[in-house]
């Protein structure tokens, strides 16, 4: 790794090597010194002079800094000042400020509050170790869809490639350009210790990276299912991996690994490799890459937050054919890896035979638990879907909204059913089915009213994502597609919509509507029937309208409920940004409609979820 350091009487840039924590100034011969690096700070201990302090600042160059104690009214601690860009910065907190200098007074403008901790977070990064060995296999759709499924899940702003020998192939095509391609060599030694077989060496090589970079390393044969984002405040995380009968933790497991750069259980992890022995597959294999870190963990049980394996390695090796290619699945364990479940680590040196075998047309047909957590990296359809009863006018405005979105690749149909309309609604639908290819059309000839209606058009969509829509919900932008795809990669959400609520009680009346203009996205209990978007493979598991609201009310609170009784979220994006919907108003006319409704509704749900009320 090559960086660049202002001091006060030179500038260089300066090669450090992590392997043995040794760097060197490339202009000066015979300059260097050890090192260590604490967050964003650089302690160098010249082998000729004293330790010497540097800060990188945000173009990336460490700057000289020298170290003073300051007496605060409220506070003691010690600080480092950047007089290169005037910066002081206080040592025990991470709060910085700019600074000028009057007579034998320093002021400063902090840019934070002052007890503000500003953190080091795991950087949103992927990192996949890969090719350690010539590639005669083209690369097989299961590791596409590990990377697509990284890059999609968590918006990452990088994902590196880590790599040897590039592999090839159609998927591997398809992929590459969604990555930054680092070809490394192939280390040989640790310590002095042979590395004599290809995943020894990756295992060097992805810890290398995040001490030097950080971020999340992932193996190819994963799949990711949530973000890690609520996960990024830690310093370094790892997995437990149980034992054959899952009876006790036999390690943590390498295959996820998620670190702040230069994090002291890293650091500590990969001197570890002083004491490196194994020779291949033997009786040592997996000693420094999963019972070590176990045993490290107990003694520097601070740096590291070891998580339970169900959050990445569920389920193990010798229940993942039952559990995740069984066309037989079972809910529970849907629910299960919904509610704890990051990612699933896919154990290829067990399940290779199936993993490789596995192509498109069988991922998007054949309903095990793991294609139907794969396919949408595959296809990400789009049904739009309208119920229309007269109200021409408002109908008619809204709809033609809509046709500007229609020749999206990602839109696969827009569909309306008619609720028995008077001739002028009859007469526009069919002028307006003329409007584009993607346009179709049901008239009914009776009202099933909102719940019959949308029975039937949930059950005639082919999207891969269903976007129900009241036929007032004006578009306003077509980013709010976007917006809705890239919510549902993510296994954590279940409806999502523009308007939402809270339940605070079971009793009739006690949802507590968030109002319009609120602005910030919300995980909410309840997604309004004007706007709910879901995957349609969520029909799989049970999720449908309940016909026994016949024409409408609560139809759409029973559906958010079912969202949440497969542990989903409901999720509230902001309505000013993308539809323009306003409420009719007729419901004061039904209301014992809605309280004969809401009562078989609370006898149906209470109990089985939001257990808190």
């Amino acid at each position: 790794m090559i960086i660049k350091i202002v001091h006060k009487e030179w500038e260089d840039e300066i090669i450090i090597d992590f392997s043995i924590k040794k760097l060197y100034r490339t202009k000066v011969e015979n300059e260097y010194g050890t090192f260590k690096i604490i967050n964003n700070i650089l302690f160098i201990k010249w082998d000729k002079w004293n330790e010497e302090i540097f800060i990188k600042s945000e173009n990336e160059i460490y700057y000289y800094v020298e170290e003073y104690d300051f007496i605060h009214t409220h506070w003691e601690d010690k600080c480092y000042i950047d007089y290169f860009n005037n910066i002081v910065y206080r040592k025990s907190n991470r709060t910085f400020g700019y600074f000028d200098i009057e007579s034998d007074k320093i002021n400063i403008t902090w840019q934070y509050d002052e007890n503000e901790i500003i953190k080091n977070k795991i950087p949103n990064i992927i990192h996949f170790v890969y090719g350690f060995k010539k590639q005669d296999e083209e690369f097989e759709l299961y590791k596409y869809i590990s990377i697509k499924s990284a890059h999609d899940v968590n918006k990452p702003d990088k994902i590196y490639f880590h790599y040897h020998y590039e592999p090839y192939g159609y998927w591997w095509d398809k992929i590459k350009h969604l990555l930054t391609l680092n070809k490394v060599e192939l280390p040989t030694e640790i310590f002095g210790n042979d590395l004599l077989h290809y995943a020894h060496r990756a295992d060097i090589v992805r810890l290398q990276k995040l001490n030097e970079i950080g971020g999340i390393y992932l193996d190819i044969d994963t799949i990711c299912l949530k973000s890690f984002n609520d996960l990024l405040d830690n310093d370094f995380i790892m997995g437990e991996q149980n034992n054959s009968n899952n009876s006790e933790v036999y390690g943590l497991c390498n295959a996820v690994i998620l670190s702040k750069p230069n994090s002291n259980f890293g650091m500590k992890w990969y001197d570890s490799y002083k004491t490196f022995r194994s020779k291949g597959r033997d009786n040592n294999w997996d000693e420094h890459s999963v019972i070590k870190p176990l045993q490290l963990s107990k003694e520097y049980y601070d740096d590291i937050t070891v998580l339970n394996h169900n959050k990445f390695f569920y389920p193990l090796w010798y229940t993942i054919n039952d559990v995740l290619f069984n066309e037989e699945y079972d809910l529970e364990e849907y629910k299960k890896i919904v509610k704890n479940n990051y990612c699933i680590h896919l154990w290829d040196t067990y399940s290779h035979n199936y993993l490789k075998k596995l192509n498109e047309n069988d991922i998007l047909n054949k309903n095990t638990l793991y294609n139907i957590f794969a396919r949408k990296f595959l296809k990400n359809d789009i049904s739009i879907l309208f119920l229309t009863y007269n109200r021409l006018d408002i109908t008619k405005r809204c709809l033609e909204s809509y046709l500007k979105c229609l020749d999206n690749n990602n839109i696969k149909e827009l569909i309306i059913l008619d609720n028995n309309s008077d001739n002028d609604m009859i007469n526009y639908l069919k002028y307006y089915y003329k409007q584009h290819e993607k346009i179709k059309i049901i008239f009914s000839d009776e009202n099933l009213g909102v719940c019959g209606g949308r029975i039937i058009l949930f059950q005639e969509a082919i999207g891969d994502i269903i976007i129900s829509l009241d036929s007032d919900a004006y578009l306003l932008s077509n980013t709010f597609f976007d917006r809705i795809s890239d919510l549902l990669y993510d296994e954590s959400y279940g409806i999502v919509g523009i308007s939402g609520a809270y339940i605070k009680d079971w009793e009739f009346g006690s949802q507590e509507d968030i109002p319009e203009y609120e602005e910030n996205e919300l995980i909410v209990d309840h997604i309004a029937g004007c706007c709910q978007a879901f995957r349609k493979d969520l029909n799989l598991f049970g999720f449908k309208l309940d016909p026994y609201y016949d024409k409408f009310w609560v139809e759409d609170t029973d559906l958010c409920m079912q969202s949440l009784y497969l542990n989903k979220i409901n999720f509230k994006i902001n309505q000013q940004k993308y539809i323009e919907h306003h409420w009719g108003g007729s419901g004061k006319n039904f209301i014992e409609l809605f309280a004969r409704n809401w009562e078989y509704f609370k006898n149906k749900w209470k109990n089985k979820v939001l257990l808190h009320i």
